[in-house]
């Protein structure tokens, strides 16, 4: 009913409700604000306690409801409360009409007040969050990224502070990552790869059968869930795989690789030794091959002259040069990348299906990419950031894939992309092999290859001990890629050591470190421990950099004859030479000796592959040898270290 303009009581009620609906909605903006936190009780249920107790003080302080008849257990508690307050409480009656607009105030004015205290104290309230690291592969790196920041976003609800904060970074090979693993991620790993993770996340159960499980590292990487699957494939341009024919499940990866051949269409693959989706096909591959067929193999891959460092590389490569006359092996998951567009490699993203689209082979005899989630080794961590790995991989098992593997069923997760690309599903699924099968594979990939008798100098000059972005010296980059270089060499190369200059030899001098060897790959573990120590033992001390001198004498000292195992083709002479590109040693050798050097060398056919490791900002240019044909300069930071390395290796080698 309408009320009376004289009626002074009811327009008393209407202020005394608009006061304690503004008030009440206040106190719960603080309280809705700090509830979470404090009692981890959810938004939901902060505004039903306070809501009843508003609703409680109400009816406790007014003498009736105008035409509101409540129930009968709200008005015992209503009068309950009114007994126990003091006697100065407010008696007036209240109309609906009023209750209805105190509570409409309350809502408006508490939500208001609540995204007023929540966003604009975030900063100042929040603590930073929790940092995980995670360990990814460099062809895996976006999954994981996109997988860790969905763990993250379902961890926190609007309004919230952030608890958690994933840094994934990519390690830049699989067998230096192994290595670093194995031996408990010692300091030497630091700058070529990373800090200590959290949490792994490798390509494959592989990955953590090669560590081994003889060490405590070893036995401390348990798989504790999984992102997800995906086939290793035979990626076929569109063109070639119209000749294929339609059978995309049920052959071998010989047949495959057979019915490829007869399409007149090349063949690439990405390098085992860093890759571990190109272990498991190259495992496939050797399998059913016998005698010399690997090496026959090894040469069909090396005509492609493409980028093999990595899955997501050779895909890039393929992508920017436009070839159709190119296969890959590579995982599904990074071929449905490739096919829709999207950055890959170093590539940036491009329109979906240009071509030359690829379509997907599945051989029923290569193990699958099983991506496990691996809370790391204790490095040190704290317990809170172990808990967040183990909560992440828990979270794993329950959630979908990302989008682009397959659940453990083998169904595609997201869109399979342009018709035919991709089967929908894919049922086989082989098992990851045993270590021995893997390391035996490496070895026969070793075998396949050209050797190669490698011969490494590193600048011993007080200017190495500068330090490079990142805050290395370029010394100890030098040593770590020469690090890197031991672990990819097989057991028919041979390396030795030499740094430069000799303080007590004069400036236009070398000290031989480790001769190069072995002569037979028997010797081949102590050759690597005594490479190692000597390394251990390089300093940055001596006052001159008889970098053109250095060049020289290696140079000769490589076109000598050298011991081979029975059989063994001539290895290819390489000369590594690892420098900041000063040469300032007084009466050394100048630009022209040394081009004149390696002409005669190279006219008696004995000239060795001379690669310039540049560390600083010293561009090749300025060094003065790349007129040279056997010369080939690049400039190294701790990033690109590892690339470069192995690409020197696969030129070697004849790979690329």
């Amino acid at each position: 009913m309408p009320w009376p303009n004289d009626d002074k009581p009811k327009r008393a009620s209407s202020v005394y409700l608009a006061i304690l609906a503004f008030t009440s909605a206040v106190i719960y903006a603080v309280a809705n604000s700090q509830l979470d936190d404090v009692l981890e009780l959810p938004r939901e249920a902060a505004w039903a306690i306070i809501g009843v107790a508003v609703v409680i003080l109400i009816l406790a302080t007014a003498r009736e409801v105008d035409g509101l008849r409540l129930p009968r257990g709200l008005r015992r508690t209503a009068a309950a409360v009114r007994r126990r307050l003091p006697g100065s409480v407010i008696g007036i009656p209240i109309s609906r009409f009023a209750l209805f607009t105190a509570a409409v105030m309350f809502v408006l004015v508490g939500s208001v007040a609540t995204a007023a205290l929540v966003g604009a104290g975030a900063a100042a309230v929040c603590a930073p969050p929790e940092e995980v690291r995670v360990l990814a592969s460099r062809e895996n790196l976006e999954v994981a990224r996109a997988a860790a920041d969905r763990f993250a976003d379902t961890r926190q609800r609007p309004g919230e502070c952030r608890k958690v904060r994933f840094t994934v970074y990519a390690a830049p090979g699989g067998a230096q990552t192994r290595d670093a693993l194995r031996e408990g991620w010692p300091e030497a790993h630091l700058a070529l790869i990373g800090p200590r993770p959290d949490l792994v996340l490798p390509d494959s159960a592989a990955d953590l059968r090669l560590v081994g499980r003889e060490t405590p590292a070893g036995r401390a990487l348990n798989p504790a869930g999984s992102l997800g699957s995906s086939p290793l494939v035979l990626a076929v341009p569109e063109r070639a795989a119209q000749a294929m024919g339609p059978d995309h499940t049920g052959a071998t990866i010989a047949e495959l690789l057979a019915r490829l051949g007869e399409t007149g269409v090349g063949l690439a693959r990405p390098d085992p030794v860093t890759s571990t989706s190109a272990l498991l096909h190259t495992q496939g591959v050797y399998a059913g091959m016998l005698g010399d067929e690997p090496a026959a193999f090894e040469r069909r891959l090396g005509r492609t002259d493409l980028n093999t460092a990595d899955a997501g590389a050779l895909l890039c490569d393929l992508r920017e040069r436009r070839r159709d006359d190119v296969a890959a092996l590579v995982p599904e998951y990074l071929m449905l990348a490739y096919n829709r567009g999207e950055a890959i490699g170093s590539c940036p993203r491009v329109a979906e299906g240009s071509p030359p689209r690829l379509v997907a082979y599945y051989p029923r005899d290569v193990a699958r990419l099983d991506f496990p989630c691996v809370p790391a080794p204790p490095y040190g961590q704290d317990e809170v950031r172990r808990g967040w790995a183990e909560a992440f991989c828990e979270w794993t098992r329950l959630s979908e894939p990302p989008p682009g593997l397959r659940d453990p069923q083998g169904n595609l997760s997201g869109s399979p992309g342009p018709s035919g690309d991709v089967e929908r599903a894919v049922p086989h699924a082989t098992a990851a092999p045993a270590a021995g099968e893997l390391l035996k594979t490496l070895d026969r990939l070793a075998g396949a290859r050209r050797p190669a008798r490698i011969l490494v100098a590193i600048d011993a000059s007080e200017s190495m001990r500068e330090v490079m972005r990142g805050g290395t010296s370029r010394l100890s980059v030098a040593v770590l890629g020469a690090r890197s270089m031991m672990r990819q060499v097989g057991p028919r190369d041979q390396t030795g050591l030499w740094s430069f200059s000799d303080p007590g030899k004069g400036p236009a001098s070398h000290r031989e470190l480790v001769p190069i060897g072995p002569a037979r790959a028997a010797q081949l573990p102590g050759h690597r421990a005594r490479f190692e120590r000597a390394l251990a033992g390089v300093s940055a001390r001596a006052p001159w950099t008889p970098l053109y001198d250095a060049i020289a004498d290696g140079s000769r000292e490589l076109a000598r004859s050298a011991p081979r195992e029975p059989g063994a083709p001539p290895p290819v002479r390489t000369l590594l030479v690892f420098t900041d590109g000063v040469n300032d040693a007084e009466g050394g050798r100048d630009v022209a000796a040394v081009l004149d050097e390696l002409a005669r060398l190279r006219e008696q056919g004995v000239a060795p592959r001379v690669f310039l490791a540049v560390l600083g900002d010293r561009p090749c240019d300025k060094v003065g040898l790349t007129g040279a044909p056997e010369v080939t300069c690049r400039n190294v930071t701790v990033n690109t270290l590892d690339d470069a390395v192995g690409d020197m290796l696969r030129t070697v080698w004849g790979v690329s």
